[in-house]
């Protein structure tokens, strides 16, 4: 019996009456071009007219042949609007623009709540890229950093680029100790029999297995400053998260990582969702 194909993805794209979404579009209608799949093009605009000439200039900018795109203007606020869209469209990914003066007074929690509430992984868009040349993909462990893995491999194939893999290792037991030290049992845990380090060979493997460059990356410390300062030094365009949701139905994180990482980092940021798992309307 033949294997059932996977579906084309399908997309949904955010856009306002700015520039800041223009580089995400132009990325996305080339990834569909190589990748296949079906874009929303969707804004949440006062103005009638405002969000169809949004829209429109979005179609224009992605190329797309005509059966690729679909329009869906909405009025109203983009934490609620876009969440519903993306449940209509049945996404697999939502991509957002630059937020804006409003997403930056709050420390960056439009973007939290649109990832929080949406059903589909959510890529926030920051900078202008023309091209995808680095990706980095976070895995705390087997449990979700596959999917994770396999979602930033799809990219990084789309592209033709490098994809390093980074983890973090607790800091505990290592506070004492200097910087040769640490980096000394950091190769040494790489090699070790811990279920994390086995699962970072694992993601080698398949690295090598699908004829992509890049590397095993391990610090040590708190996650979120360590993940950061590792994209800012190794000069990533792109970093994608697994969505660590509190209260979700087999999290056991004390903190909402996802969130954190998603707010502080200074790239394009991918929030991988398992379309099995709900988010949480907080």
């Amino acid at each position: 019996m033949e294997a059932e194909r996977p579906r084309p993805i399908r997309v949904v794209l955010f856009v306002d009456d700015s520039e800041h979404w223009h580089s995400a579009a132009r990325l996305l209608g080339e990834f569909i071009r190589r990748a296949g799949g079906h874009v929303t093009i969707t804004s949440s605009l006062l103005l009638p007219g405002s969000r169809q000439r949004a829209m429109q200039k979005a179609k224009d900018i992605l190329g797309l042949a005509e059966e690729q795109v679909a329009l869906h203007g909405r009025a109203g606020i983009i934490e609620y609007t876009l969440p519903d869209v993306a449940r209509q469209a049945d996404a697999d990914l939502v991509i957002v623009g630059r937020l804006g003066s409003a997403d930056r007074l709050t420390s960056g929690l439009i973007a939290h709540l649109v990832a929080k509430r949406t059903p589909a992984s959510v890529l926030i868009a920051r900078g202008r890229p023309q091209a995808l040349r680095k990706i980095a993909v976070a895995t705390e462990g087997a449990r979700h950093g596959a999917s994770d893995f396999e979602r930033a491999a799809e990219i990084a194939r789309a592209f033709g680029a490098q994809l390093d893999i980074l983890h973090v290792v607790n800091q505990m037991g290592l506070t004492d100790k200097g910087q040769e030290e640490i980096e000394e049992d950091l190769r040494d845990f790489l090699h070790s029999d811990a279920p994390e380090a086995g699962h970072l060979r694992e993601l080698e493997a398949r690295l090598r297995e699908q004829g992509l460059q890049g590397r095993i990356i391990v610090r040590a410390g708190l996650v979120v400053e360590e993940l950061i300062e590792a994209v800012r030094e190794g000069g990533h365009d792109l970093l994608v998260i697994g969505a660590h949701d509190i209260g979700a139905p087999g999290a056991h994180l004390y903190e909402d990582f996802a969130s954190l990482i998603l707010r502080a980092s200074p790239v394009s940021t991918l929030v991988v969702r398992d379309r099995a798992r709900r988010p949480i309307n907080d």
